[in-house]
């Protein structure tokens, strides 16, 4: 009966070490910082440029806008967060097979490409923003919000051409 016991205790306070180390510490700062006025710290992208950067964030607003329920992409930090996933394993495709053939495959195979995505978002937006250079004289962060729309809309319908990849892919 005493080890029994004994695992009730020790799975009681895992599991509250467990929930405790979950608990969401940064939201928590961000929202102290917003009460007082004070911006949280800034957060240093480590794979896109500048121009990158400023595409990520507007696609993403365009994409999930803030609304009076609550934050958009934009403001919940999601271009951080695809910036740390480009910058890791992920975006190098660190633990994936590389070595081809590469046929085109169909949409139920998923990725079928030599490109990893960190070359995907590179040659992505590159190419995005010459279309809009072309289309509207302008890159797509300086469009305006119904154009930034129909850039979308035409990628995720395939009326967007990209050379390099596939715009419903990007």
């Amino acid at each position: 009966m005493e080890k029994t016991s004994a695992r009730r205790r020790f799975l009681k306070s895992v599991t509250a070490i467990g929930g405790a180390a979950s608990f969401p510490v940064p939201t928590l700062a961000a929202e102290a910082h917003a009460q007082h006025g004070v911006r949280a710290p800034s957060q240093t992208y480590m794979y896109l440029t500048q121009p990158e950067v400023a595409f990520v964030e507007a696609a993403v607003a365009r994409l999930i806008p803030a609304d009076e329920l609550g934050p958009g992409a934009k403001e919940a930090g999601v271009a951080y967060f695809i910036d740390r996933q480009l910058f890791g394993g992920w975006g190098t495709m660190a633990k994936m097979y590389r070595q081809g053939p590469w046929p085109e495959g169909t949409p139920q195979q998923g990725y079928q490409s030599p490109l990893t995505p960190q070359q995907v978002y590179r040659i992505g937006i590159g190419e995005v923003n010459a279309h809009c250079a072309k289309q509207y004289g302008n890159s797509f962060s300086a469009l305006t919000a119904a154009q930034q729309d129909e850039v979308l809309r035409g990628l995720d319908g395939g009326k967007i051409e990209l050379e390099a990849v596939r715009s419903q892919f990007f």
